[in-house]
């Protein structure tokens, strides 16, 4: 008897857990809850790996692009290729109807997730990666020829340049900025790589 009290006891509260658990997703559901709900339920709903569908298609058609630029078009610098075929892509993205044929639902769920990534974790992901790759690429005998005068232009020469930008941003530019921002607006607009 004690053995049964005891079991009918904690199935008591795991029903009790089931109800309040049922009772928070009912209350936690908007307008739009339901639909959702039911489209997870279905299978059809918001999955995680859905975001590597826009991260493996964007490096087959960068592979592709650059492919083409090797064979087809070498004067055109890979970055300009790289713009071109982002803002067609984002033309086509924003501006076609859902019933259209270039509408693909998992493509388009896959760019939004991307949109709304956290900027420290692609800052953290992706810069690493880049600076190391161009490191590796590096002629070594090069850059300790012109080292003075890659030091020059990145010390003076980039003070300088955010200086002269940000007497632009305060003096020429119509917003009122104060010299706090003006150089800050500076700093930004005289990078020496701004492609990178």
């Amino acid at each position: 008897p004690l053995e049964a009290s005891a079991q009918a006891a904690s199935e008591g509260a795991e029903a009790a857990k089931d109800v309040e658990k049922y009772q928070e997703e009912r209350q936690h559901r908007g307008a739009g809850g339901q639909e959702a709900h039911d489209a997870n339920a279905h299978g059809h709903g918001n999955h995680l790996f859905t975001a590597l569908l826009f991260f493996f298609g964007v490096l087959v058609i960068g592979c592709g692009i650059l492919m083409f630029l090797e064979r087809c078009a070498p004067a055109l610098p890979y970055t300009v290729a790289l713009f071109i075929a982002g803002s067609l892509a984002s033309i086509v993205h924003y501006f076609k109807p859902p019933d259209s044929i270039f509408h693909w639902p998992s493509w388009s769920q896959s760019v939004e997730m991307w949109e709304h990534i956290n900027p420290h974790l692609l800052f953290y992901t992706f810069l690493p990666a880049l600076i190391f790759a161009e490191a590796m690429r590096m002629n070594t005998q090069l850059a300790a020829k012109c080292s003075g005068q890659v030091l020059l232009l990145a010390w003076p020469g980039v003070l300088l340049g955010t200086m002269l930008t940000g007497c632009i941003g305060r003096f020429i530019l119509p917003y009122g900025w104060d010299w706090s921002f003006c150089f800050v607006f500076g700093s930004i607009l005289s990078a020496t790589d701004p492609v990178a």
